[in-house]
């Protein structure tokens, strides 16, 4: 079954699944810092996953924008976050970025706050 637009209800900070008008809609998402992302995570997930692939990986454990980033959605802080350190906005350029601080740290030259 695939995400549309109809079953994906928007309620400020939260996104639900109802599978239909008769069904008790189920958690998504929470964009509690991202609220403007709302409407991207929710494009974001009708052109990536299916409901079952989504909620098979909630019941592995997974958050959800931990799901989503496994396929490259990348928030509007993080872009923000790497555009003003000079990365890319791509996945990679995440995930180098995310290396490269865990280094920085480690060698002492990164405070943790």
């Amino acid at each position: 079954m695939l995400f549309t637009s109809e079953n994906l209800l928007v309620d400020g900070m939260y996104i639900h699944y109802r599978k239909n008008d008769y069904d008790k809609p189920m958690f998504v998402a929470r964009l509690k810092h991202q609220k403007k992302d709302n409407r991207r995570f929710k494009k974001f997930l009708i052109e990536n996953f299916t409901v079952e692939e989504y909620f098979l990986k909630m019941t592995e454990g997974y958050s959800p924008l931990e799901i989503v980033e496994q396929k490259g959605f990348i928030s509007s802080n993080i872009k923000r976050v790497l555009k003003s350190v000079g990365y890319p906005e791509t996945p990679a350029a995440y995930r180098q970025y995310k290396q490269d601080r865990m280094r920085e740290y480690e060698q002492g030259k990164v405070s943790s706050s």
